[in-house]
């Protein structure tokens, strides 16, 4: 199993990095008042693809490097920075939210990919320990 370790390592970084380019794309398309990106088929459906991508990937890495949630506290707090980031990313782009609290909404989705980066790397938990 340690041989699709590279692959799942690169598909989730990948699908990271489009979660938040696609994440960033439609902020900017709705801040500036751009309605119609939301009858784009393209900007629906990317997203959910991407974010499912990065599940599984998760899924898989948690399978061949034999941590999980709930099991290992570094997991558990990058599951946990997951679930902020898909909140903070749903605030960010609510139309009926003030502008002032989408910008703040995306820059904790932002800060919450970094913690979960942190963890990544150093493995190294800060409230779970």
């Amino acid at each position: 199993m340690a041989f699709l370790y590279p692959a799942l390592k690169h598909v989730h970084e990948l699908s990271i990095f489009a979660s938040l380019l696609l994440l960033t794309i439609r902020f900017a398309m709705d801040f500036r008042n751009r309605q119609d990106w939301r009858q784009a088929k393209v900007l629906k459906v990317l997203p959910r693809v991407f974010d499912t991508l990065l599940l599984l990937s998760a899924v898989g890495l948690c399978v061949v490097l034999s941590s999980y949630p709930f099991q290992s506290p570094w997991v558990t707090e990058k599951l946990l920075g997951l679930v902020a980031y898909i909140l903070l990313g749903v605030v960010a782009l609510q139309r009926q939210r003030g502008k002032l609290m989408r910008v703040f909404a995306l820059a904790g989705a932002y800060g919450w990919v970094l913690f979960n980066a942190k963890l990544a790397i150093t493995k190294t938990p800060l409230v779970f320990s």
